[in-house]
C-alpha cells in the first residue's frame, strides 16, 4: 500500500459484533509489526441481540441500578489494556437492539437514559474514544423497502440517531441521540477524559477537560427515582465564571439550566432531577 502512495491510510477493525470476537481477530494483526502500523483504531460492537447492552431493558437493570454485568466490564478492561500496549484509540462502532425488538416506545425516557448509562460505561471500561450508533440517519422510504411485508414498524427502530419520515417531512431525534448528544453538544473535540469519582452507585458522572479550551465538560446520570444533590469538588483545577448545562428528564430534552455561579474556583452544586441526564460546562483557570 505504501509503495502505492497510501502512506497514510488507516483502518478500523476488525468490529466484530462482540468484544470478545474482536479481541480474538485482532490479536494476530497486533502481533504483526507491519500489520499494525496500518491499524488506526481498534472497533468493536455491543452485541448480541438482547445482551448487556444491546437491550435497553438490560441496560436499566444492569449498569443503571449500579450493578454492570462484571463478564462485559472484564472483556472491556482486557480490550483497554490491549489497545493501550499498543497506543491504538478503542471505538464502539455499532450497538443496536435489533429491528422491531424495542423494549419501550420510541419517545421514551428509559431510551435516551439507558444509551447514556452505556455511553459512560463503553468511555470508562472501554476507554473507547468514540461512540456510535446502528445508523446515524434512516428513513421511512428505506424502511418501507428494506422490512417489506415483515410487520416492523418504523418507530421501532429507535438505534438510530435521527429517523426521515418523508410521510410527514418530520424528522425524529431517537433517545440514542439526544444521549450522543448530552455528550458530543458539550465535549470540545480534543478532550481528555479525567478521573470523576461519584460516591453513589445509582449517579454516575463522568468528566472531559480541554487545555486548549480551557474547558471542563461534566457529564451526570441520576439513575434514582429521586433527586441528588451533588457537591462537585475538583482537583488540580481551577473554575472561572459560571457554569452552564441542560439537562433531560422524562418530561424535558436538552432543556437549559439557569446558570450555577460556584461557591469557589474549586467547587459548586446542582441538585439533579430523577431519572435524568445532566450535561455541564465551565471555563477553567490554568487546567492542570
Amino acid at each position: 500500500m505504501r509503495a502505492e502512495g497510501f502512506a497514510r491510510t488507516r483502518f478500523i477493525v476488525p468490529a466484530e459484533e462482540t468484544v470478545a470476537k474482536s479481541i480474538d481477530t485482532i490479536e494476530s494483526v497486533l502481533a504483526d509489526e507491519d500489520a499494525r502500523s496500518y491499524i488506526g483504531a481498534l472497533a468493536y460492537h455491543a452485541y448480541p441481540y438482547d445482551s448487556a447492552y444491546s437491550s435497553v431493558r438490560r441496560i436499566l437493570q444492569t449498569s443503571g441500578r449500579g450493578l454492570p454485568d462484571h463478564d462485559e466490564i472484564r472483556i472491556r478492561q482486557r480490550l483497554y489494556e490491549l489497545a493501550a500496549g499498543y497506543d491504538i484509540p478503542v471505538w464502539m462502532t455499532e450497538t443496536s437492539e435489533g429491528p422491531g425488538r424495542a423494549d419501550y416506545p420510541f419517545g421514551s425516557a428509559e431510551n435516551l437514559r439507558a444509551r447514556a448509562n452505556h455511553i459512560h460505561d463503553e468511555l470508562v471500561y472501554a476507554n473507547a474514544s468514540a461512540y456510535f450508533a446502528m445508523y446515524d440517519m434512516w428513513d421511512r422510504q428505506s424502511h418501507d423497502a428494506h422490512f417489506k411485508d415483515r410487520g416492523i414498524d418504523f418507530f421501532s427502530q429507535s438505534s438510530h440517531i435521527v429517523l426521515i419520515d418523508q410521510k410527514t417531512s418530520e424528522i425524529h431525534i431517537s433517545g440514542i441521540g439526544f444521549a450522543i448528544g448530552h455528550f458530543a453538544r458539550w465535549i470540545t473535540p480534543g478532550s481528555l477524559r479525567i478521573d470523576a469519582v461519584s460516591d453513589n452507585k445509582l449517579v454516575k458522572v463522568i468528566a472531559f477537560r480541554s487545555d486548549r479550551q480551557n474547558e471542563l465538560a461534566v457529564v451526570v446520570v441520576n439513575n434514582s427515582n429521586f433527586e441528588a444533590e451533588i457537591d462537585f469538588a475538583m482537583e488540580n483545577m481551577a473554575l472561572q465564571g459560571t457554569v452552564k448545562g441542560e439537562y433531560s428528564d422524562r418530561s424535558n430534552r436538552w432543556k437549559q439550566l439557569p446558570a450555577l455561579t460556584p461557591s469557589d474556583n474549586a467547587s459548586f452544586r446542582l441538585t439533579v432531577g430523577p431519572t435524568s441526564v445532566t450535561s455541564l460546562s465551565a471555563t477553567l483557570i490554568n487546567p492542570g
